[in-house]
């Protein structure tokens, strides 16, 4: 059968089961029915306010911590959510003891409250006085040091986080994280946006453009990054609960890329080299990542070894690669990766 027809077919099915759901009313464009509510709307979810923003956010504590026994969880993206990392923080919990735990969807991401795509808080310096900002919270760490795992985007929020704040972080994993330079023409956002673009185009026309309805399209973007994977159908494997679209792009382009989205193409032009010697509070580094990763694996770790101050030098700063592992290290090699990352935190 000719694609179009088939297009149409579905387009047709699509827009009469959308016309139901509203004459019952179900709104697409609204949170809940195509994507998962966010704090704002769903009262029940662990929250903080933050700088202003409400923040999915969730912290546990573990035996008797002490008040530099603090570790954060930053999960990649920009505008991804923590539900991937929560596997691998149950684990560490059952074995670094005398710890307070935090795990949040960073602004504009995952269940946290959305932004309109022009505030200018959806930046890396944004998400950096956010982080800032719960390390100084008496909810959470109370101005204590903290150690971080982080995992891909994460990794570029905590070199941005060190540079602000060269002596709030005594130990770091970094998890398929970006490298500390990167100043090239790039093709690891070619996906989103021909997905966005390319056949999901009658989903825009049917919706429009609500936060629920982009970030519903964005969910499209897993299965495009093939080079993340050893098996296609790994994207699969990846837990999540909701991606803002708005949050991706505006953070990227806000921090990360040499001007605004316009197209396909994009030009990262970011430099944490400079930033990463001054760091002298990191007393041991742990770099993993996947070997399938073709993107952000051993290449990209060494970027951040090599200028990223370690005191003593004796101490751990080794790049790891887990064999029959992706971009999503901790989802295809969980055991393996948390044992890993225990040992980088002890």
């Amino acid at each position: 059968m000719n694609k179009n027809i088939i297009r149409n077919l579905l387009t047709s099915f699509a827009f009469a089961g959308i016309m139901t759901t509203i004459a019952c009313g179900n709104d697409p464009s609204q949170d809940g029915f195509l994507v998962p509510k966010t704090v704002v709307d769903d009262p029940a979810l662990p929250s903080a306010t933050i700088n202003g923003v409400k923040l999915h956010i969730s912290m546990t504590t573990v035996g008797t911590p002490g008040a530099n026994d603090n570790i954060v969880f930053l999960h990649g993206g920009p505008g991804y959510d923590y539900r991937a990392l929560e596997p691998l923080k149950n684990l560490v919990d059952d074995s670094v003891n005398n710890h307070r735990y935090v795990l949040y969807d960073q602004r504009g991401g995952g269940l946290s409250q959305r932004l309109d795509p022009s505030d200018s808080t959806l930046s890396v310096a944004g998400h950096v006085a956010d982080l800032e900002a719960i390390r100084t919270s008496a909810s959470f760490f109370n101005g204590g040091t903290m150690k971080i795992v982080a995992h891909s985007w994460g990794g570029a929020l905590a070199q941005a986080y060190m540079k602000s704040y060269p002596n709030r972080v005594t130990k770091i994993v970094f998890i398929a994280s970006m490298p500390a330079k990167n100043t090239n023409s790039d093709d690891l956002l070619t996906s989103i946006f021909n997905t966005a673009a390319g056949d999901y185009t009658w989903q825009r026309n049917l919706l429009g453009e609500s936060h629920a309805e982009l970030d519903f399209r964005f969910i499209n973007f897993l299965p495009a990054q093939t080079y993340y994977y050893c098996n296609a159908e790994d994207y699969k494997k990846v837990r999540y609960w909701r991606f803002g679209y708005a949050a991706v792009i505006k953070t990227l382009e806000n921090g990360m890329l040499a001007g605004a989205v316009t197209g396909p193409s994009v030009t990262y032009n970011y430099d944490f080299t400079a930033s990463n010697a001054a760091v002298s509070s990191v007393n041991e580094a742990t770099y993993i990542v996947g070997s399938c990763d073709t993107k952000l694996g051993a290449t990209a770790a060494n970027s951040i070894r090599n200028t990223l101050t370690v005191t003593p030098s004796s101490a751990n700063n080794t790049v790891v690669t887990v064999a029959n592992a992706g971009h999503y290290v901790f989802t295809d090699q969980l055991d393996a990766v948390a044992t890993q990352v225990i040992a980088g935190l002890q």
